[in-house]
C-alpha cells in the first residue's frame, strides 16, 4: 500500500513497514489492556485497539511481501510434481509456473544491477563462510555431523545450500505472485523451437512436454472430446530417461498396445521399419536413398548417377511386386542384370514364357571378344539384345532404362556406383539390418512400424538413432524417417486422414459435432540440428502443417543449424517456421539475440540524488538543496545476458507474435508405476552410455 504511491517501487531497501507494524501492534495492546491509563474509555479502548491492529496488520503485510521478495531473488524454491499429476488436456500443456513478462519485472531486474543493492542479492560474508567450511571439511571425520547438518535443505537450516540450478535466481525471484502456464494448443499450431545449451534442462523440458501430448491423446478421452494424436519423438542419442518416460505415459495414458519402439542401438526389442517401403512417388525412393551420398564439387555427378541407378531399380521393383529395401537396392544396383531378367519375366511370362531360351540362342552366338570388351557375361549382352528386340516392337521406359544400365562397361559402371555403394553396405551389415530390410528376413510377432498404420493407430513412437555408435546409418534413417514422413503428410494434406482404420471411423461418425481437420501430429525432434540432413526438414516445417503436423525442436544454439544445414538464408527459413521460441540458458550470444531481437524497447526508471549549498556571503545565513530526480532512458525489455544468465529448468517463452513469459519446468518425482522388465533394462544400458550428442554429426 506504501510503495504503491510512489512513483518507483523501492523494493530494495530495509523493511522500515516492520518497525510501523510492531509499533502499532504495541500501541494496540497498551490501549486494550492499560486503557485507563491512557484515560480512555472502554468502548474508545476498543476503537483504539481495532484502528492500530488494522494498520499494524497492513504494514506487516506489505513488510512480509517485501521479505518475501527479497529472499525470492536469492533461493527459489523447489519445484517437482508427482507424474501421476501431469495434467492432461487435449486443449492445452501445463508447462510449469511463471509470469507474463512486463516493463515492470525490466525495471526490477536492473535495480539488483545496482552496486548499492549489493546486499539484497549476492549471499552475505557469513553464510558464504559457511559454505566453504562445508566443502573443505566434507571429508573430515569429527566434523561430518555439523556439515551433514549444514548441508541439509530444510528451513530449519539458515545456511542450507542453494539448489544446483546455477544461473542468477533474480530472473524468475522478481515475480512472486507466479501462477500455472498453460499453453493451449492452438497455440502450438506454426511450431516450435526451444533453445538452450548442454545441461540445462532441453529433454526434461522435453519430457513434460511429450507427457503432456501422449496424456492428452489417451483413449478415455477420446468418446467425448477429440479424436486423439499422435505422438513422435525422435532421439539421436538415446536419453534412457526419455525413453522410460514415453513408456510410463503410455501405460498412464491406457496406449501401451500403441507404442511403437524402433531403436538402431537394440534391435531384439525394436520394431521393424523399411525407410524407404511406402511412398507417394517412386522417385522418392532415389531421393531418400541417396540423400547421405556425397554431392559436393566432383562427387556431384557421381551422386546423380547414384539416384538415376536407384530411381531405375526402384521402378522395376515396383513393377515386379517386390517391395523396395536398402537390401534389394544394394543388390540389384550391384548386379543389374538380375532386375533386368526379373522385370523381363514379369513383362512376358504370359506373352513368351520361354524367352529365356531365345536369349541362349542369342548368347551362343556371341563372340568372346564382344563379352570381353563389356566384361559382362555372354548371357547378359545376349539379354541386351534381345531387350532392344523388344523395344523396338513397344515402347517400355523402365527396359529401355535397365537396358542402358547393363550397356555401360562393366568396370566403368562399378565406379559409377563406387560412391554409392559403401552407404547401402552400411545399412545392410551389422546388427541394424534386421531392422531395416523387415522384407528380407521378418521376425514373426514382431510389429512394423509404417507411418500409415501409426495415425490410424494414434499411435506413439519412439525413434532412438545409437548416433554415437554409427552416426552414418543414424543420419541415413533419420532422413529417410522425416522423408517419409513428409510424403504421408502429402497425402494426408490433398485426401485427409482417409486411411483411418474401422474403428476410428465408426467413432467420428458418433461424436455429438463432427470432427474437423486432420489427426494431430505431435512431432519432438530431440538435437535437432543434428537431424538437419538436407532441404526436406525445411519442406516439413513449411508444408507440413496443413496437415497437422506439430513440430517442436530442440537445440542448442542456432550457429548449430546453420552449419549443419551450410547455409544461412536456410537457416533463416527455418527458424523463420517456429512461432514460438522456448529459450533456456544459451552459450553462444547470437542465439540469444534471437528473443531479444523480436522484443520491443522499454523506459527504465533509476533515481538520482542531488545535494547542493548556497552561500549567500553572510556568515550566519546559507541555503542548502537535496532533491531526488527520477529519469527514464530506454533499454531493451531482455537482453541478450539476461537469457545467457538463466538458471537450469527456466525458459522465456514467446508466443503470440511478441507475448513473453517467464517460466520454469517442474522436475518429476518417482514414478509410482513400474515398465516391463526388457524396457528398464535399456533404458539402464542407455543411461550408462549416455552422452551428449554434441558434434556427433560432424565425425561422419
Amino acid at each position: 500500500m506504501i510503495r504503491s504511491k510512489t512513483p518507483a517501487e523501492g523494493l530494495l531497501r530495509p523493511i522500515g513497514e516492520w518497525y510501523v507494524a510492531y509499533t502499532c501492534f504495541g500501541a494496540a495492546i497498551l490501549t486494550f489492556m492499560a486503557y485507563e491509563y491512557m484515560f480512555l474509555s472502554k468502548s474508545l479502548s476498543y476503537f483504539s485497539t481495532a484502528v492500530f491492529s488494522f494498520i499494524g496488520i497492513v504494514y506487516f503485510t506489505e513488510g512480509n511481501s517485501l521479505a518475501n521478495y527479497q529472499r525470492n531473488i536469492r533461493r527459489l524454491r523447489y519445484y517437482e510434481i508427482s507424474p501421476s499429476n501431469v495434467a492432461f488436456n487435449p486443449s492445452y500443456v501445463a508447462l510449469g509456473r511463471g509470469f507474463r513478462w512486463l516493463p515492470i519485472h525490466t525495471q526490477r531486474l536492473r535495480d539488483t544491477f545496482k552496486s548499492h543493492n549489493k546486499e539484497y542479492v549476492v549471499d552475505g560474508s557469513l553464510y558464504t563462510a559457511v559454505r566453504h567450511f562445508c566443502i573443505q571439511n566434507q571429508y573430515t571425520p569429527f566434523l561430518k555431523h555439523l556439515v551433514s547438518f549444514l548441508e541439509k535443505d530444510s528451513p530449519l537450516n539458515p545456511f542450507r545450500p542453494l539448489p544446483d540450478i546455477g544461473g542468477n535466481p533474480a530472473i524468475h525471484g522478481i515475480e512472486p505472485k507466479e501462477k500455472d502456464f498453460l499453453w493451449r494448443y492452438d497455440e502450438r499450431v506454426g511450431h516450435t523451437g526451444i533453445f538452450g545449451q548442454s545441461r540445462v534442462g532441453k529433454t526434461r523440458a522435453a519430457e513434460l512436454i511429450i507427457s503432456s501430448d501422449i496424456r492428452a491423446g489417451a483413449k478415455k478421452l477420446r468418446s467425448n472430446i477429440n479424436d486423439g494424436n499422435v505422438v513422435i519423438v525422435i532421439d539421436p542419442k538415446g536419453d534412457g530417461e526419455l525413453l522410460r518416460r514415453c513408456v510410463i505415459e503410455c501405460i498412464e495414458a491406457g496406449r501401451l498396445d500403441d507404442f511403437y519402439m524402433f531403436h538402431l542401438g537394440f534391435p531384439e526389442y525394436s520394431c521393424d521399419y523399411n525407410p524407404v517401403a511406402d511412398y507417394q512417388k517412386i522417385t522418392e525412393v532415389a531421393g531418400r536413398s541417396t540423400n547421405q551420398v556425397a554431392g559436393e564439387g566432383n562427387s556431384a555427378a557421381f551422386k546423380e548417377f547414384a539416384w538415376r541407378f536407384a530411381n531405375i531399380c526402384s521402378q522395376a521393383m515396383e513393377a515386379v511386386g517386390e517391395e523396395v529395401s536398402y537390401e534389394t537396392l544394394s543388390h540389384y544396383i550391384s548386379n543389374p542384370e538380375d532386375v533386368t531378367e526379373r522385370y523381363l519375366d514379369k513383362i512376358l511370362h504370359v506373352e513368351d514364357p520361354d524367352w529365356r531360351q531365345t536369349v541362349n540362342e542369342i548368347a551362343a552366338e556371341i563372340d568372346d571378344r564382344a563379352a570381353s570388351f563389356k566384361d559382362r557375361t555372354k548371357y547378359v549382352i545376349a539379354m541386351i539384345h534381345f531387350s532392344k528386340d523388344l523395344l523396338s516392337a513397344r515402347s517400355d521406359n523402365i527396359l529401355r532404362h535397365l537396358v542402358g544400365m547393363l550397356e555401360y562397361n562393366k568396370s566403368y559402371y562399378d565406379k559409377i556406383v563406387a560412391s554409392f555403394l559403401p552407404f547401402l553396405d552400411k545399412m545392410t551389415t551389422g546388427k541394424a539390418s534386421r531392422l531395416l530390410n523387415p522384407s528380407i528376413k521378418p521376425t514373426p510377432g514382431k510389429k512394423r512400424l509404417r507411418w500409415r498404420d501409426v495415425i490410424s493407430r494414434r499411435g506413439v513412437v519412439y525413434i532412438g538413432l545409437d548416433a554415437l555408435t554409427d552416426p552414418v546409418v543414424a543420419v541415413a534413417v533419420a532422413s529417410a524417417a522425416l522423408s517419409d514422413l513428409i510424403s504421408v503428410s502429402g497425402e494426408i494434406y490433398k485426401t485427409g486422414s482417409n486411411f483411418d482404420e474401422p474403428t476410428f471411423k465408426k467413432h467420428k461418425s458418433k461424436l455429438n459435432k463432427k470432427w474437423q481437420g486432420n489427426v494431430p501430429i505431435l512431432l519432438h525432434l530431440d538435437e535437432f540440428n543434428e537431424l538437419i540432413t538436407g532441404d526436406e526438414i525445411i519442406q516439413l516445417l513449411n508444408k507440413a502443417g496443413g496437415a497437422g503436423l506439430i513440430a517442436q525442436v530442440y537445440s542448442q544454439t542456432l550457429k548449430d543449424i546453420e552449419a549443419k544445414i551450410g547455409s544461412s538464408a536456410k537457416a533463416a527459413q527455418i527458424i523463420g517456421n517456429l512461432q514460438n521460441l522456448i529459450m533456456m540458458r544459451v552459450a553462444e550470444e547470437s542465439t540469444a539475440e534471437l528473443l531479444v531481437s523480436k522484443l520491443p524497447m522499454v523506459e527504465i526508471e533509476s533515481n538520482t540524488g542531488v545535494s547542493g549549498t548556497k552561500d549567500s556571503g553572510d556568515l550566519f545565513s546559507g541555503q542548502t538543496d537535496n532533491q531526488d530526480r527520477l529519469t527514464t532512458k530506454e533499454d531493451h525489455m531482455l537482453r541478450a545476458s539476461d537469457i545467457m544468465a538463466l538458471p537450469k529448468g527456466q525458459a522465456f517463452f514467446l508466443k503470440n507474435g511478441g507475448e513473453v513469459w517467464k517460466v520454469r519446468f517442474p522436475m518429476f518425482a518417482k514414478d509410482r508405476l513400474k515398465l516391463p522388465v526388457e524396457v528398464e533394462a535399456m533404458a539402464k544400458e542407455m543411461k550408462s552410455k549416455y552422452h551428449t550428442s554434441d558434434g556427433w554429426a560432424e565425425r561422419l
